[in-house]
């Protein structure tokens, strides 16, 4: 077994392999580096996004989520290398789990007043339609630094709840249809389900895209923090942002107090990630923002 200490060399390694047509190899090269919790928030995104140059990431994740006839309790092994082990209850199979996370859907959806969301969610008729966004959920969860969350996907044999949500949240923000996003995390609650963090920062950049629910923007990034999960960047960036566009003294103040609470719960912005994610935007807009976000730390 071939043991690397960088992305890069790692990607070097995979890349011979599949160069040289040992593709099994290369898979087992990349399963033993994100399967480790370790080496996934060391390497993370910089490791996958270059592997999946070499189109070996789709099929890992499609033997890893496509496990249907195993018993309770086994021990997934591609080639000699042994993955990971997953337990089901005595009771469930495969095939219930993949029922269940359909009747979440269609429960999730019924209620669906924009017509092109409507649209979309009819012609998902069995699970194999919400299965494969199992892939963009990686993808995006990657890229978005929730590694742990991405971690948690890959355990999954059968596509979680909270991820069947947060896909109906994530069509109504793709939709630009603010209230759609939030009526669906709202259905999401009161189904009893919590949402992680992955789901809180799709739902929170819908809102901000809003300036109508930039209040409830602020409100959910708050309760995120309240359960224990840390926004990244991009999630407490795009509510300050949120503040600083409506160009509004008092709105600006709102933002302003925004940082003083998330200070006062031990979590202090970092001007340097925000700088990046505002990268491309209006030098007056960043300026607005960063003055916001710094306001609290200059007195």
């Amino acid at each position: 077994m071939v043991s690397t200490s960088s992305p890069n060399s790692s990607v070097r390694v995979i890349k011979k392999y599949v160069v040289d047509g040992l593709k099994d190899k290369a898979l087992e090269e990349h399963l033993n580096m994100i399967r480790d919790k370790d080496s996934l928030h060391k390497y993370g995104a910089k490791l996958y996004k270059s592997i999946a140059k070499f189109a070996i990431v789709d099929e890992a994740l499609e033997q890893l989520i496509k496990v249907h006839s195993e018993p309770p309790t086994r021990t997934l092994v591609i080639g000699n290398n042994q993955v990971m082990s997953y337990t089901y209850s005595r009771n469930s199979s495969a095939d219930d789990l993949k029922k269940h996370a359909m009747e979440v859907f269609k429960d999730a959806t019924k209620d669906c007043e924009d017509k092109d969301m409507k649209e979309k969610f009819d012609m998902i008729q069995d699970y194999s339609s919400p299965e494969k966004s199992a892939f963009m959920f990686f993808n995006s969860m990657v890229n978005s630094g929730f590694l742990d969350e991405a971690e948690e996907l890959l355990k999954k044999a059968i596509l979680p709840v909270v991820a069947v949500h947060t896909y109906v949240i994530g069509v109504g923000v793709a939709a630009g249809n603010t209230n759609a996003a939030l009526k669906a995390f709202q259905h999401m609650s009161a189904s009893g389900v919590a949402p992680n963090s992955y789901t809180y920062a799709v739902l929170i950049k819908g809102l901000t895209a809003d300036p109508n629910y930039c209040g409830d923007a602020k409100k959910f990034l708050l309760e995120m923090m309240d359960k224990g999960m840390r926004p990244n960047a991009a999630t407490y960036t795009a509510v300050i942002e949120g503040f600083a566009k409506l160009e509004d003294k008092a709105a600006e103040e709102e933002g302003k107090q925004l940082v003083d609470v998330m200070m006062h719960k031990g979590f202090v912005p970092n001007a340097k990630a925000m700088m990046e994610v505002l990268k491309g935007r209006p030098t007056p807009l960043i300026r607005r923002v960063i003055n916001i976000a710094l306001s609290k730390l200059k007195g």
